[in-house]
């Protein structure tokens, strides 16, 4: 054990690593220890090393990221405006959640290996770091390099044990991104993803287009959007949501705002009182949301817990209701071949249900 002297501020940087190790399952939020869950965890620090590139393009300083994995080395390339040189240490080495780069601090002590390189105005400057440990700082340097960060790490398999980087999970959740940030750009391992229409192209990726009755239809305003269409599954809802850019597989709060607000929508529309369930069924949805402080139910974030838009605020309920009644109702109205296609499967799937026994 390191000696520390409390007046000594690079002594007391080399607390948090030993903290961060000492309890990783603690700190993830996963158990360590058989296999299913440890790759999950390992994919939600890349998710969340990449989340700090991403945000790079909602700010509009970069249109396209690269991201590399090849023996177990994970490179995460942003072109931004490149990270503060005199801010790359606190960065990454900070264990305040209200810094914004708990996920970049994380993964810096669970790796044996950790590079952050950052690119600015023609100049660069490199720390890098073992297992969680300072090993390295260069100075300022002149570079021709794009503007931008550079992150680089290997997981420590002392501590994570053998895991295993899933190549078609990644590119699912390099797929998500690029779908929910419309025009931006991922090159993963040489192959380009890219979407040009934003959730619309995630729905068709997750539904086949000769399932579809109709093409789905797309709908958004500032804090909510959504696309949907009807199957021809006879049976089972297909959504998947999302809470600032953050997938929720168990859904919540948002994901029954918008199925409520659907089966309201259509009721208006066509005058009748039809079973949610008889609306809902066979329907494939994507809906993303912006939701200020959101809370959860898991330590997973799977699933929203959050009744209001923010503080104090309207509640999740009442705004998704207010939007897709607004924008689906007046898209319904212009679009009555559509409505009558949706009348139609409502019926029929009403009829099934009455003939259960």
């Amino acid at each position: 054990m390191e000696k520390r002297d409390k007046n000594n501020d690079d002594d007391i940087r080399t607390i948090w690593y030993e903290h961060v190790r000492s309890r990783p399952g603690f700190f993830l939020g996963r158990r360590i220890g058989d296999s299913d869950s440890r790759n999950d965890a390992i994919h939600e620090l890349l998710k969340a090393v990449i989340n700090n590139s991403v945000e790079q393009s909602e700010q509009g300083h970069s249109q396209n990221i690269d991201v590399t994995i090849k023996d177990n080395v994970v490179n995460v390339r942003d072109y931004g405006c490149g990270m503060p040189f005199d801010k790359l240490m606190c960065r990454v080495t900070n264990l305040n959640p209200n810094e914004g780069c708990w996920a970049l601090m994380l993964t810096n002590a669970l790796s044996s290996h950790f590079k952050i390189q950052s690119f600015r105005d023609g100049k660069t400057k490199t720390v890098e770091f073992s297992y969680g440990k300072l090993i390295g700082e260069s100075s300022v340097e002149v570079s021709n390099q794009r503007s931008g960060t550079s992150i680089s790490f290997t997981l420590d398999d002392s501590l994570l044990g053998k895991y295993q980087w899933l190549s078609q999970r990644i590119a699912n959740t390099l797929r998500n991104y690029a779908c929910l940030n419309k025009g931006f750009a991922i090159n993963y391992n040489g192959q380009k993803i890219l979407s040009k229409n934003g959730l619309y192209d995630l729905l068709c990726h997750k539904t086949k287009r000769e399932e579809m009755l109709y093409a789905p239809i797309h709908l958004q305003d500032e804090k909510f959007e959504f696309v949907f269409t009807h199957t021809t599954r006879n049976c089972g809802e297909e959504f998947y949501s999302f809470v600032n850019k953050h997938y929720t597989p168990r859904g919540g709060t948002h994901q029954n705002a918008f199925r409520n607000a659907l089966a309201m929508t259509i009721r208006t529309y066509f005058g009748k009182w039809y079973e949610t369930d008889d609306i809902c069924n066979a329907v494939s949805a994507v809906i993303s949301i912006k939701v200020q402080e959101p809370l959860y139910e898991t330590g997973a974030q799977t699933r929203l817990g959050s009744e209001m838009m923010q503080p104090e605020g309207q509640t999740i309920h009442d705004y998704v209701n207010d939007v897709v009644g607004r924008l689906l109702g007046d898209y319904l109205h212009k679009h009555t071949d559509i409505g009558d296609i949706i009348l139609n499967r409502i019926n029929k799937l009403e009829e099934m249900r009455k003939e259960l026994p």
